[in-house]
């Protein structure tokens, strides 16, 4: 982009609640024509509170109507946001970026990051006739037993039954060949859970035996949204984006827009 007026974030901080702050700066920036934001490199704790608001239609996602957006790029043009190697930290339920109705936008250098995660990831370790036992892995997941059934945390800090699982290879880390939602062989909700005395967590009701080193991920939130969700939008590019945790939904999803570039795109838990 030739002519680019540039920015800096700084400027816009005007309030206490950096959400608010990034619906300012990018306000400002369409009204002033500005063509590149820098954002100073940071922690950015983004609540739903300060957030820009727009009713998002999100594919495959079930919940639509008005969203909380962290960083919304609307109706914009030759429009670049340089995170600097930021993290936006979120904290609620709320979308963290998303790009309507736009054309050359880049997304660069960001990293983004849910203070909760409702995700178990629980590694295979043996199996037998109709149970599977897992080892949890320590990333901060809560999950508890009530009853026979597995309850994890939800965003709206109540606890709620696992939804589905997702099976990973253990050494390469891709999906599990011919797998897909509800690896097991049945609904999550049919399956039932307990402790074994080593601690491993039992899983009861399997029908298909996952190979010992995979990995089982539960997940018990409802998709409320995206971490990157583009909408009637060409032209945009993502440049070293890494995306760590999407507590409510998909890490980056685009309908209807056309041209997208994603270079050093990573998904990826810390």
């Amino acid at each position: 982009m030739e002519n680019m007026r540039t920015a800096y974030f700084k400027e816009f901080q005007i309030y206490q609640d950096t959400s608010l702050n990034f619906y300012h700066a990018m306000k400002e920036c369409k009204k002033q024509g500005i063509h590149k934001l820098i954002v100073e490199t940071g922690i950015y704790k983004i609540t739903p509170e300060g957030c820009a608001q727009k009713v998002l239609n999100i594919s495959n996602h079930g919940f639509n109507g008005p969203k909380r957006i962290g960083v919304l790029i609307d109706g914009m043009e030759n429009f670049e946001i340089d995170f600097s190697g930021s993290t936006l930290l979120c904290d609620g339920i709320l979308q963290p970026i998303a790009i309507t109705d736009s054309k050359n936008i880049t997304v660069k250098n960001l990293k983004i990051k849910f203070t909760a995660v409702q995700m178990l990831q629980t590694t295979v370790v043996a199996h037998g006739d109709g149970w599977l036992d897992t080892r949890p892995l320590e990333d901060g997941a809560k999950v508890m037993l009530y009853g026979n059934k597995l309850l994890g945390e939800c965003p709206e800090d109540t606890w709620g039954t696992q939804h589905l699982n997702i099976e990973f290879n253990g050494q390469t880390g891709e999906i599990a060949t011919g797998t897909g939602d509800n690896t097991l062989g049945v609904s999550v909700k049919d399956l039932t859970f307990g402790y074994t005395e080593e601690g491993l967590l039992r899983i009861y009701g399997v029908k298909r035996y996952a190979p010992i080193g995979n990995v089982l991920v539960f997940y018990c939130s409802r998709r409320l949204s995206s971490n990157i969700f583009c909408a009637g939008s060409e032209n945009l590019t993502f440049d070293h984006i890494d995306l760590c945790s999407a507590s409510y939904g998909m890490g980056i999803l685009a309908q209807l827009c056309k041209n997208i570039t994603m270079d050093h795109l990573n998904t990826v838990r810390t």
